[in-house]
């Protein structure tokens, strides 16, 4: 499955119970070859798209250095920790919304896009 992600993998703003969450979610794999994404998230605090999409750009580096191994938990819980929140100031991207290099669009819509019905699994 790691071939059907965008490059730079899936951003986007995501409801949660306190605020928004800007989000980046990419493909990684375990020791025994399971297949499943990682994401990192931060506080929205109102960030718009391109806002969000500089801290995803930052995150998605660290992400993908813990899914090749140059990164452990706790190195790659401190990148992530060292990228500033996304910068506030003008319209805010609307939530939830998810987007790639190819489109955008809600979650519901855009991954069985990208992804195909099968992929998608509420198990």
């Amino acid at each position: 499955m790691p071939d059907l992600w965008p490059p730079g993998g899936l951003r986007g703003v995501l409801d949660a119970p306190d605020e928004p969450l800007v989000v980046v979610i990419g493909p990684s794999i375990d020791l025994p070859g399971r297949e499943f994404p990682i994401l990192a998230c931060t506080p929205a605090h109102g960030a718009t798209r391109e806002t969000a999409d500089q801290w995803a750009n930052l995150a998605a580096v660290a992400l993908s250095r813990a899914v090749r191994g140059e990164y452990d938990a706790d190195t790659l819980l401190a990148a992530l920790n060292s990228i500033p929140d996304p910068a506030t100031g003008g319209t805010p991207a609307p939530a939830p919304i998810l987007w790639s290099d190819r489109q955008s669009g809600p979650p519901e819509t855009l991954i069985p896009a990208l992804f195909g019905e099968n992929q998608i699994s509420s198990d």
